[in-house]
């Protein structure tokens, strides 16, 4: 009964910050662009198929763990070999020392680097918000290796546009034109500006100041606010900004063969009304999803609608 009422509770749990707590551990992955931080769990030598998930640009692994958290209430046994990065530029992983290699295409080939040194050849993805980018990234340049993409709240269309018009998207989608302009700010001076958020964080304004992202921004733990106020990085969120503005979608997207499936929290001001449709376009296998009474975090509002949908 307990398991039932929190599969259908809005936001049922907080984020857990200690890899131990998931029965993960920690790894320190060499690429061509740097160090990557890995959260790995237990490996199932019967399938040598990784879970991989990317978080967005306001976030790290930790923003996986409300999901986690569905899968062990649940007994899922099907997310083994799970691998979660902290993408460069947040969590543990250190922007690269050369902020030309702060590409689409250079992060996703590290992180697929990162992924056969662990051991794997094969992976299902899934990407949540500029995640979902790299997720959709990954799958057009190693079709081979990647046999399923699931893709929360993909930021994809809607927010290209914004970065190369953001004026017109002022009507289509102000929040993230305002979130884009307050990090560009903050990235005149990235560590002053991250202690400001921070300070605010712990003045208690960070429920106020991320609201938009969340139905229902009440509900919400403290833990996720606590971690975006630690986790805001405004150099890396603008210069990923800047990537989707000059990334060419519409030329390699096609090249996804696996099944794709994509979910929309219905009150999510992220993604323009008709990103989905789009994707579908350049995607045709893509099976959308809409998840009612969600924002822009589905797997931290409604974490088990997530694990429902998840391509296996």
């Amino acid at each position: 009964m307990i398991a039932e009422q929190t599969s259908t509770a809005y936001a049922p749990f907080g984020l857990l910050t200690r890899a131990a707590e998931l029965d993960l551990e920690t790894h320190t992955v060499h690429t061509a662009i740097g160090e990557l931080s890995v959260q790995t769990g237990r490996r199932d030598r019967t399938d040598e198929t990784a879970t991989l998930m990317l978080h967005g640009a306001a976030g790290s692994w930790t923003t996986f763990s409300p999901l986690l958290q569905a899968v062990e209430l649940r007994g899922d046994s099907t997310l083994d070999n799970l691998v979660i990065p902290d993408i460069p530029g947040w969590g543990a992983s250190p922007f690269p020392a050369d902020a030309a290699h702060f590409t689409v295409d250079h992060v996703t080939r590290a992180v697929a680097a990162a992924l056969r040194g662990l051991g794997y050849e094969r992976w299902r993805v899934v990407g949540h918000s500029f995640g979902a980018t790299l997720a959709l990234h990954l799958a057009a340049i190693e079709p081979r290796a990647t046999v399923g993409l699931t893709l929360v709240s993909p930021t994809t269309f809607g927010v290209f546009d914004a970065v190369r018009h953001p004026s017109a998207a002022l009507a289509t989608l102000p929040a993230y034109v305002g979130m884009r302009q307050a990090m560009q700010m903050l990235d005149w001076h990235e560590r002053a500006g991250r202690a400001v958020v921070r300070g605010l964080g712990r003045l208690g304004f960070m429920r106020g100041l991320a609201s938009p992202l969340f139905r229902h921004p009440g509900f919400i733990d403290g833990s996720v606010y606590d971690a975006l106020a630690e986790e805001v990085r405004p150099h890396a969120f603008t210069l990923a900004s800047d990537a989707g503005g000059v990334y060419p979608a519409q030329g390699l997207w096609p090249r996804v063969t696996c099944p794709v499936v994509a979910l929309k929290g219905r009150h999510d001001v992220f993604l323009a009304r008709d990103d989905l449709e789009r994707l579908a376009v350049v995607v045709p296998q893509l099976q959308s999803r809409i998840i009612d009474d969600c924002g822009h975090f589905a797997h931290v509002e409604r974490p088990f609608a997530v694990l429902d949908a998840l391509v296996r």
